[in-house]
């Protein structure tokens, strides 16, 4: 158990170090590469809104809702679709 760099800087720019094996599932990322600010901003889609959560988990209890249009700032994501 543990974490490793996906990228990383050098003094040609940003290295790939770990990326997604090409096999028959396809890997869907909210944020697809890297992003030199380590922020992300996306907008929401869906027009009721979303629910801001505690932890990535739907039963969690919500702390906010984030309506269509809004802007959100992420800077992490796992493979669960969370932001």
């Amino acid at each position: 158990p543990g974490w490793l760099l996906s990228y990383m800087r050098d003094a040609e720019g940003v290295v790939d170090i770990a990326l997604p094996v090409d096999s028959e599932e396809t890997v869907q990322f909210a944020i697809p590469r890297h992003q030199a600010q380590g922020i992300c901003c996306l907008e929401v889609v869906f027009k009721t809104g979303v629910p801001v959560r505690v932890s990535p988990d739907r039963r969690a209890a919500t702390v906010a809702t984030k309506r269509f249009g809004e802007y959100v700032f992420a800077d992490a994501q796992n493979f669960n679709g969370w932001l």
